[in-house]
Formats: C-alpha cells, structure tokens, sequence
C-alpha cells in the first residue's frame, strides 16, 4: 500500500523588538587599605651535598682512637699546674719577705749592741783618769802622812772619790756585755772599799797606825789590778826599755 506523501506548509515566526534601555551610571568611592608590613624572613639555602666519592686508597685506614675523659683531665691539670705555681710563688715571696725582716731587725739590733758597747767602753775610759789619779796621788799621801794630814787629805778629795764611785756603779748598772763588765766591777769594789775606810777616820782609834797604812796599800793594789785589766799596758817594742 502507498502512503501518499503530505506537504507541510514553512512557518516563519514574527520579528519581535525590544525598546532600548539605558542604564544610569553608578561612582563607586575609593577605598585605600593600610600597607600592612609583614617580618622579613631570610630564607638561607642549604648547601647541596656533595656526591663526590672518595678516591679509594689503598692504605689501611688508621684504626680509631676512643676518646676518653683523660682530654678533659689533660685540659685542666695547666690550670691545675698554674694556680699551684702562683700558690707557691706567693708562700715563696712571703718566706723571703720574712727572712729579710729578720736580717734586717738582726742587723738593727747588732749595730745598737756595738753602739751600746762602744758608749759604754767610753765612759769606763772616761773613768780611768780620775782611777788613776786615785792610785797614783790619793793614796800615796794617804800612806806616808799621819792621822791628821790623812784627816785633811781625805777633806778635800772626799767629793772627787764619791762622784768616781757613783760613776762606776752607774756603769755596772747596766753594763752590754757582762763579761766585760767584771774588771770595772772589782774597780767599784775597790773604790767603795776605799771610801768607807776613810769614811770611818774619826771611829778608828789608830787612823794613822800600821793597820789602816796596810789597809790603805791592799786598797791602791786592788785599784790597780783593775786599772791594768781594764786597760792593759802598752806593749814595749823591741829596743825600748820596759
């Protein structure tokens, strides 16, 4: 059976137009944002590794050495060392500071006791004349007068004898060197010996007798031993007369 064939008729749909709308214009303000400053952050590359291999040696390598703490021990005995060195240099300048006060106070103490002595060996000498004077004067008229002429002797030479008497006490008062001082003790001796006989003229009844001369010539040797220990005679020379 044939279908017969339809035609259908074309459509043209209508032209549509639209009016034409203007918009208005719209001004937006302008805004400004802060400028915000951020930390600067430094970025530090890494090094890239090296990949070069060493070269092979043929060398054995070295066998390793373990540390131990003796490194530090060894870092700290100079430290050690130093302070015991200045430890001891201080205990050695101290000794030696010590030792040169004692030389020193030693020293000091010898030039007084030899300027001591030498005043004091002065004085004695300074006694000797009026010692002398005693044995060589005094007492060689004591012996050859009488009682009265003793009595008026003894009168006018009382003051001289007790100022040489007191003199030589004051020296063996006080004397630098004891052993020294034994020759002008036995001259005190003997002069206050001296006195106190004459001192006891007018209680003695035979002032002028043999006994008191006696008494008197053992006073002159006993002065005169001093005298000689105190000051020994000068040696002759050789030709000289002695």
């Amino acid at each position: 059976m044939t279908v017969p064939s339809v035609t259908l008729p074309t459509l043209t749909p209508p032209t549509v137009t639209l009016p034409t709308v203007t918009l208005p214009t719209v001004t937006l303000p302008t805004v400004t944002l802060p400028t915000v400053t951020g930390p600067t952050v430094t970025v530090t590359e890494e090094p890239e590794p090296t990949t070069e291999e060493p070269e092979p040696t043929t060398d054995e390598p070295a066998p390793e050495t373990e540390e131990t703490p003796e490194t530090e021990e060894t870092a700290a005995a100079p430290q050690e060392n130093a302070d015991d060195e200045d430890g001891g240099s201080g205990w050695l300048w101290l000794l030696l500071a010590l030792l040169a006060a004692a030389l020193i106070a030693a020293v000091a103490a010898l030039v007084r006791r030899r300027r001591a002595r030498a005043a004091w060996s002065a004085s004695v000498e300074g006694t000797l004349p009026e010692a002398i004077w005693l044995r060589d004067s005094v007492v060689p008229d004591l012996v050859t007068e009488g009682p009265d002429g003793r009595a008026g002797i003894w009168v006018v030479t009382r003051q001289r004898v007790v100022a040489l008497e007191e003199e030589l006490r004051r020296l063996v008062a006080d004397p630098p060197d004891p052993a020294n001082a034994r020759p002008v003790v036995a001259l005190t001796t003997a002069v206050e010996a001296l006195r106190r006989l004459l001192d006891q003229a007018d209680a003695l009844p035979d002032f002028g007798g043999p006994s008191v001369t006696a008494a008197l010539q053992r006073s002159r040797a006993e002065i005169d031993e001093a005298i000689t220990a105190i000051q020994p005679p000068p040696v002759p020379r050789a030709g000289e007369p002695v």
